[in-house]
């Protein structure tokens, strides 16, 4: 059986990223939050054509980081660490730059990235732009 391209996409992804986070991305989807240690997860996202170019796809592929809250705060509080989730998803693009051409892909980079704070997690969008197999074999 052949692995479909965003399942390769998705483990190129975790290959890169496994080491400059220190821990295993799971693979799945992970709800989470307020972990006491380091944790995270990687699934597939949306698949599509590009509307003016439909030989051409973008795949998409979801990475959720969490990371442990280091001191105990009060209720009142807020329990993200906004520094701590800016300064990884930096350390992320920075690694990613060297690997846009790498995955099995025409070229990939992080599109986006959410930071949410009442999970003290983040939630990082790479783009893989590759061609539409619905049309291109």
């Amino acid at each position: 059986m052949t692995v479909p391209e965003i399942i390769t996409f998705m483990r190129h992804v975790k290959t890169v990223l496994d080491p400059v986070l220190g821990f295993a991305l799971r693979e799945g989807k992970l709800e989470g939050g307020l972990e006491r240690r380091r944790t995270g997860c990687i699934f597939p996202g949306l698949e599509q054509e590009v509307a003016a170019q439909v030989d051409d796809a973008q795949m998409f592929v979801v990475v959720r980081v969490f990371v442990p809250v280091k001191s105990q705060r009060s209720e009142a509080a807020p329990l993200g660490d906004p520094l701590a989730l800016a300064t990884l998803v930096e350390r992320i693009r920075n690694t990613w730059r060297e690997h846009v051409l790498e995955g099995g892909v025409w070229f990939s980079r992080v599109v986006g990235a959410e930071y949410d704070l009442d999970r003290n997690m983040v939630e990082l969008t790479f783009m893989a732009h590759t061609r539409n197999i619905g049309i291109l074999p």
